[in-house]
């Protein structure tokens, strides 16, 4: 028994695989990471939307950029979330980031017991 934790109703499932979520006016500030975010169709194909994961560490504000198309992550950070996000913005326009392939960890981590 516990106090806290409950087990939750599940949801009907919706297919959200060509629905775009709302960017809101930073859209105006940053329109390529918003096309990159939720641009689900390109050439009149499916498209797998990129994603960001945006944390501190320190006084330092990073963030992964997944490129689900390409399987590829480029990390990148700032000393301000808007500083971070012009960056981000800068590099998505210019190019020049540093892709990298992202690892297939398969059932664990090496060296790691699962």
């Amino acid at each position: 028994m516990s106090d806290y934790v409950r087990r939750r109703a599940a949801q009907a499932k919706v297919d959200t695989a060509l629905q775009t979520a709302p960017t809101g006016e930073w859209s105006d500030w940053y329109p390529a990471l918003a096309e990159w975010l939720t641009l689900s169709v390109l050439d009149g194909k499916p498209r797998n939307t990129a994603t960001i994961l945006v944390f501190t560490e320190g006084p330092v504000w990073k963030c992964r950029f997944l490129d689900r198309e390409a399987n590829e992550q480029v990390f990148v950070s700032g000393r301000t979330l808007q500083e971070l996000l012009q960056a981000l913005e800068n590099g998505l326009v210019q190019g020049g980031m540093d892709w990298r392939p992202v690892k297939d960890w398969g059932q664990g981590r090496p060296g790691k017991k699962v």
